[in-house]
């Protein structure tokens, strides 16, 4: 029996289309079961009906929905967001976040691994701040593997995992590759462009600019080759020349890649919700469908189990429906994931569906779902499948905590937030420490950082160099709540960091995987100030003499400047063809207004640090604040340690964005000074300054009149 959904589009060509026909055999019936994170990859299904779907838990698992159970999860060292691909060989291929390709056999077993984080050869100098595989595993017909990386290259490995080529675009590639049957290979770019190449050496054949950047895979069909783009429109090309044929708007941003279906119909989806069939022939649109939800999963199309249609067309929503509809657009039916007495966002299907010979497999939120074809047809079944009930954290617990870890970060609107950052978000850990009280007022001090590409264990994890963000919390006591808020920050975004004027986190009574709201907002800068702030940011954050230290020979300088000639040519598009026109990012006010949830829960474990204080003190002349530290273990990290400030009578932060002006300088193995220059504008006669690892407070003194220089 063959492989019914091999890879993230089913097949070379990314069309999307599944089995039309229900083999022999009794179907598995629903079930689901939950990972412990989020799921962005699409489920792929082997001939067993085995389903093979990767979480931000880090692990891949393999589900049998006939047994019901979790036959292995194989884990790796980062969040997974790219689909796995079945080989026809046998194995299983997964990529990571950090920085591998792994390939499995069907017991979980590691066969081997590609690591692209170390030894870079000269011609892989990359501006990019990680190494994450993103874009969605292929295939080739060939039978070698095809995979877009964070780093900006498009990369091709022979099934043993040696590399064979690869190749610079201007931008991330987070799309899938798609295959013609004359070698050649197809993949888009961030950088707006699309590129073809041949398959053999990964030599380019041509590339079109399609002034826009893309996520969406290309799919072809025919002479055609068919891409949407973050402006909201679908292009057609003359696959083998390049050349543009046809171009036709949709209501928004793409995200998802377009369906062709058995008839020769291509069926797009914006995240606005639109459904749309085109035809390519007369190009116009034949009809229209509106999802009250936005949409990012991909359509697919298979077999309709009443065999009234030759086909049904799938999806998914952000609200956790799935739905069918015939091919005249009319909805057969729609079922929900998410139990009625549960919020919607947290059964978010982000990525597309897979068709089995038996049934559908889908993620909709840390769940992974197995439904049945005939599954909408039993009236006797509660189509909402139950999963576990969560355990509810008490407002006690929580405010008795000291210490709290703030993570699984899920952005609902803006719309283009969880679509450019969805997984990212992930990899996210925010420590949040109280450092001082005061209870008469109900109100406290915390620090917190913000901390990402990094284990607890320091090590990196798909990223050149790893970030980590400071934050003063002004926190507030209510009967029923607990509310943090900070101003003027940096926010990481996978690598990037973005500047919040405010952020506010606030927990509410739900179970502890989802038990706080978010709110981070940018006030009326507008589309020009904010890029250019988040230009500044990362120069802060990412020093370009941090670039030229790292190369190690003269012949990583040609390259060097072919990265830098990119970006910066890519960073002209973006400023001058305004790309953000098509993100729905800014409201009105050119302001960026973005809400979520995330989980807030007590630090697990007693927080200590490794770095004692020898000596702090304050020039009042220069307004700096200076600390040195020693450490026993040489492998202390001195940038998890910070220096904050707070009115000596009220608590209350000073609003300075601590990432920025915070300085850490490694002076030995053992040995660091961390110091803070305190800007100019801002009175220090009652400020208290308070030395923080994380979540643990080292020291705290008075600015004036003290002066402690231990």
């Amino acid at each position: 029996m063959p492989i019914p959904w091999p890879t993230m589009r089913q097949n070379a060509q990314n069309t999307g289309l599944g089995v039309l026909r229900i083999p022999q055999g009794e179907s598995p019936s629903a079930s689901a079961f939950p990972t412990n994170g989020l799921i962005f990859s699409t489920p792929v299904i082997d001939e067993n009906e085995i389903v093979y779907a990767g979480s931000a838990d880090h692990y891949l698992y393999a589900y049998d929905p006939k047994q019901k159970k979790v036959l292995w999860k194989f884990e790796t060292g980062e969040i997974i967001d790219s689909a796995a691909a079945l080989h026809p060989n046998g194995t299983i291929i997964v990529p990571s976040g950090d920085g591998h390709i792994y390939c499995v056999d069907k017991n979980g077993k590691k066969i081997w691994s590609f690591d692209v984080t170390s030894a870079r050869t000269p011609d892989q100098f990359t501006l990019a701040t990680s190494y994450w595989w993103e874009g969605n595993v292929a295939i080739g017909p060939d039978g070698n593997i095809y995979a877009g990386n964070d780093d900006f290259f498009l990369y091709s490995l022979t099934p043993e995992g040696a590399l064979r080529w690869k190749f610079r675009t201007g931008l991330f590639i987070w799309s899938a590759a798609t295959f013609d049957n004359s070698g050649i290979v197809y993949a888009a770019s961030f950088d707006g462009y699309m590129y073809a190449l041949q398959c053999e050496d990964g030599s380019l054949l041509w590339k079109t600019d399609l002034k826009n950047p893309m996520i969406s895979s290309p799919v072809i069909y025919d002479d055609y080759l068919i891409e949407c783009t973050l402006n909201g429109t679908m292009i057609i090309m003359n696959r083998h020349t390049g050349n543009v044929l046809w171009t036709t708007s949709i209501p928004t941003h793409a995200y998802a890649t377009p369906l062709v279906t058995p008839d020769g119909r291509i069926i797009t989806a914006s995240s606005s919700g639109e459904i749309i069939m085109h035809d390519i022939t007369t190009r116009t649109s034949l009809w229209m469908h509106k999802e009250k939800s936005v949409m990012r999963a991909s359509l697919v199309a298979g077999i309709d189990p009443e065999q009234k249609e030759e086909y049904l067309i799938y999806g998914g929503n952000a609200e956790g429906h799935v739905f069918a509809l015939t091919p005249s657009g009319q909805q057969r039916y729609r079922l929900h994931t998410a139990p009625a007495e549960e919020n919607p966002n947290k059964f978010v299907i982000n990525a597309s569906l897979a068709l089995g010979n038996h049934g559908i497999a889908l993620a909709a939120g840390k769940y992974i779902y197995y439904l049945p074809y005939k599954h909408y047809l039993d009236t006797n079944t509660d189509h909402a499948i139950q999963p576990e009930i969560q355990e509810q954290l008490s407002h006690a617990d929580l405010t008795q905590a000291n210490a709290y870890i703030f993570d699984t970060i899920h952005i609902t609107s803006p719309t283009i937030i969880p679509t450019l950052d969805q997984i990212g978000l992930q990899s996210l850990r925010v420590y949040i420490g109280v450092i001082a009280r005061d209870k008469s007022s109900n109100t406290f001090l915390a620090h917190g950082m913000l901390m990402f590409g990094r284990n607890e264990e320091g090590e990196l994890l798909g990223v050149p160099h790893a970030q980590t963000y400071s934050f003063a919390f002004r926190g507030d006591m209510h009967s029923d709540r607990i509310e943090f808020t900070t101003e003027n920050i940096y926010f990481e975004t996978s690598g990037f960091p973005f500047p919040l004027d405010s952020l506010t986190i606030a927990t509410i009574k739900a179970p502890a995987d989802s038990n706080a709201t978010i709110h981070a907002h940018v006030h009326k800068k507008g589309p020009l100030r904010t890029f250019f702030a988040a230009m500044r940011a990362y120069n802060a954050t990412n020093p370009a003499r941090n670039v030229f230290q790292n190369i190690k020979t003269i012949h990583e300088i040609p390259h060097m400047v072919t990265a830098w000639l990119l970006l910066a040519s890519t960073g002209v598009k973006f400023i001058t063809r305004k790309y953000w026109d098509g993100f729905d990012l800014f409201d009105k006010d050119g302001s960026i207004d973005c809400v979520g949830m995330a989980s807030l829960r007590p630090l697990p474990y007693a927080p200590q640090s490794k770095w004692i204080i020898s000596s702090s003190s304050y020039s009042q002349f220069f307004r700096r604040i200076t600390v040195d530290l020693n450490a026993p273990d040489q492998h202390a990290l001195c940038d998890e340690v910070s220096i904050i400030l707070a009115d000596s009578t009220t608590l209350i932060p000073l609003p300075i964005n601590y990432s920025k002006l915070v300085r850490h300088t490694k002076i030995s193995e053992t040995t660091a000074r961390v110091s803070l220059s305190i800007p100019d504008g801002y009175a220090t006669s009652n400020l208290t300054a308070y030395v923080v690892d994380k979540t643990v407070l080292l020291e705290s003194f008075t600015l004036y009149p003290a002066n402690p220089g231990k």
